[in-house]
């Protein structure tokens, strides 16, 4: 665990004209190898589109609509987003910048973190019997009936705190999250 003593972390990956991932850095194999996504750790994903690894059509659009801009403007854009673990919540911010040929270069900064009682919701591991609950996939609130709001209110809210089963998750964008976004571009 990180102690507020310790340096923020930072992750960096860049893609190729083509939108091919061309480069990883260290944090990124540390990262994926800490939170089951070892197959992600290795050179192994060097070459490959971008988008293979973004499962929510909405989101992906977005971000190539983002990349598109700082293709085209040559501007960097700056991007609050959260990449929570059942253990944390995580606030970053991205930052795209143009690289050589058509390239961009993606940083990921953690701002900061905050522990929280294990949540059985987010580890990935819904039933796949059950229901679908919409997640967003910028601040990882979550739908219900009232709104978009934070996993532990809707584990509340839901009564999920008594099933031994999780729902799945499924990934969209909520309407604040929509607004930062679409004001970027």
């Amino acid at each position: 665990m990180r102690t507020p003593t310790q340096p923020l972390s930072k992750l960096s990956y860049g893609i190729d004209a083509r939108d091919r991932l061309e480069s990883i850095d260290a944090t990124w194999c540390d990262f994926a190898n800490k939170n089951g996504g070892e197959e992600l750790a290795g050179e192994s994903v060097l070459g490959k589109s971008l988008w293979d690894f973004i499962s929510d059509q909405e989101t992906a659009h977005l971000y190539k609509v983002l990349v598109s801009k700082v293709r085209r403007t040559g501007e960097t854009l700056a991007l609050p987003f959260r990449c929570d673990s059942p253990e944390f919540r995580r606030y970053l911010q991205l930052k795209m910048s143009p690289s050589a040929n058509g390239g961009v270069q993606f940083v990921s900064e953690t701002l900061r973190e905050e522990q929280r009682r294990p949540i059985q919701l987010l580890n990935g591991h819904g039933d796949p019997q059950s229901s679908f609950l919409i997640i967003c996939s910028w601040c990882k609130r979550i739908e219900i009936t009232s709104g978009w709001v934070e996993a532990e209110f809707a584990i509340a809210v839901l009564g999920l705190f008594d099933e031994s089963l999780m729902p799945q998750l499924s990934h969209a964008m909520c309407p604040d999250c929509r607004r930062i976004v679409e004001a970027q571009l």
